[in-house]
């Protein structure tokens, strides 16, 4: 496996369906009779990897991290069939993926990532947290008045990804930016 991360990743015989061994930066390679393999990346599998007897197979997956990633964590989710593939947080910011095209979900918002092999992609995200709020939700919204995600007392920050947006709090519209380079901003709402 090139491209490794602190994540493992379980190896399963094709044929059979056992776990063989895991792949991670400790252990990329493992030596496994000739046949076909499949290995899970996140809740997705690579399948049908071809083992030849004495020849070296090499998978190159993607990497994707997310260096301001939030404690509840941003889903990744299949492009065409919305499947949950796996989660960026801020106990994991980083981890494999198989060559493909994934929504990064912001709340309801979701951005477009295509990966490539061997590639490492940092996706932008900002931080906002709100001072003052009630401890019923109040809604944050992009530029173009769509929902994006809540925030409460409880839960008064939000990861966002870089662009325009605004809180709505006693009939009042908070407009805030979130700026390139994963930055992190606070706002402190009018009592």
């Amino acid at each position: 496996l090139k491209n490794t991360t602190a994540s493992s990743h379980k190896v399963f015989n094709s044929e059979t369906g056992k776990e063989v061994g895991k792949l991670s930066a400790v252990t990329p390679s493992l030596k496994l009779p000739a046949g076909f393999y499949k290995v899970k990346f996140g809740n997705a599998y690579w399948r049908s990897i071809e083992v030849n007897d004495a020849e070296t197979t090499t998978i190159e997956t993607a990497i994707i991290r997310m260096p301001s990633a939030s404690f509840r964590g941003q889903k990744i989710v299949d492009w065409e069939t919305e499947e949950e593939i796996g989660k960026l947080s801020s106990s994991r910011n980083s981890m494999n993926l198989l060559p493909s095209s994934f929504n990064i979900m912001f709340g309801k918002l979701a951005v477009k990532v295509v990966l490539n092999p061997g590639e490492v992609k940092v996706i932008e995200a900002g931080s906002v947290k709100f001072k003052g709020l009630p401890i019923n939700s109040r809604y944050i919204f992009d530029e173009n008045g769509n929902e994006v995600t809540s925030v409460s007392a409880s839960f008064s920050s939000a990861t966002l990804p870089p662009g325009k947006y605004h809180l709505e709090h006693n009939d009042q519209k908070f407009p805030f930016t979130i700026p390139k380079g994963n930055q992190n901003i606070e706002i402190q709402l009018k009592k």
